[in-house]
């Protein structure tokens, strides 16, 4: 793990486990400011299971994609700020091995494997689709690869944005393009001011 790697602990849900499962904890959520503009994050039994961008400084449509994705869940509003959790994603000097960021994150099995290996991808690093795709526990396409990344609900931790064309360039990001090459500068700005 290298200097600004989030630690995680990734617990894994598979889609058609989940909807046979009978009872589900309620799904708390909160709005958040962050460099990068509004962000919702929300919690089941204190696992981020959904870190998301507005999506034309939209709040309802968001909070309805939150509530399809997990639509066995009660949704409720949190009452407990979570602004420890948003400092430590959004801000690289309170990243510490010692912390760990708790994951609830639910997909297909490919998904499952696509996002536990990015996770692997350390801070301010970048990879291709196709690279990511010839990694051992995935062997599948570039074009596979790039759609489980598209399924992504947790958005900076599970970092997708790090995934590019082998040009170099940024390709497609779930909360926009602009929103990419953000994030992509925001780390190399903290990776170059540590040399």
């Amino acid at each position: 793990m290298k200097q600004y790697d989030i630690s995680l602990a990734i617990s894994t849900l598979r889609v058609d486990d989940y909807h046979h499962e009978k009872n589900h904890a309620p799904l708390l959520y909160r709005f958040y400011t962050t460099p990068f503009g509004t962000c919702l994050l929300a919690t089941i039994e204190k696992k981020i299971a959904y870190l998301g961008f507005l999506h034309n400084d939209d709040k309802d449509s968001t909070l309805k994609e939150l509530a399809d994705y997990w639509q066995h869940h009660e949704l409720m509003e949190e009452t407990d700020n979570h602004q420890d959790l948003i400092d430590i994603i959004f801000n690289p000097h309170n990243r510490h091995k010692d912390r760990q960021l708790a994951l609830l994150i639910k997909g297909t099995p490919f998904q499952l494997k696509v996002w536990q290996e990015l996770t692997k991808l350390s801070f301010a690093t970048t990879a291709s689709y196709e690279a990511l795709a010839h990694a051992p526990a995935i062997r599948s396409s570039a074009r596979a690869v790039g759609t489980a990344l598209a399924h992504n609900k947790i958005a900076v931790v599970i970092p997708c944005h790090r995934i590019i064309r082998k040009s170099g360039q940024p390709h497609l990001y779930y909360w926009g393009k602009n929103l990419k090459k953000h994030l992509l500068a925001w780390e190399s700005s903290y990776a170059q001011n540590e040399k």
